[in-house]
């Protein structure tokens, strides 16, 4: 079973302010299992674990619904987490 989401990549700049922010949170004690850096993402459809049949199967249908999409613009608010805040 493979651990799976769909995702889209936030751009440097946004990455870094991320970063920061996360490196700021870092600095409280707390249970949360901080994301690194260069893995930082904005998730999309999370499908949980589910098989490598599965991942491939969604991997065949959404390529040719993404492909050629153009780039577009994102911005970033607010704070979250995942599987909650509290």
């Amino acid at each position: 079973m493979i651990r799976s989401f769909l995702a889209v990549e936030i751009p440097g700049e946004q990455r870094a302010a991320v970063s920061g922010i996360i490196g700021e949170l870092k600095q409280i004690p707390s249970q949360v299992k901080w994301v690194v850096p260069d893995q930082v993402h904005l998730t999309l459809k999370f499908f949980g674990s589910i098989s490598l049949e599965t991942v491939e199967g969604i991997s065949r249908t959404l390529t040719p619904v993404v492909t050629g999409i153009p780039p577009f613009q994102l911005s970033l608010q607010g704070l979250g987490g995942f599987p909650n805040v509290f």
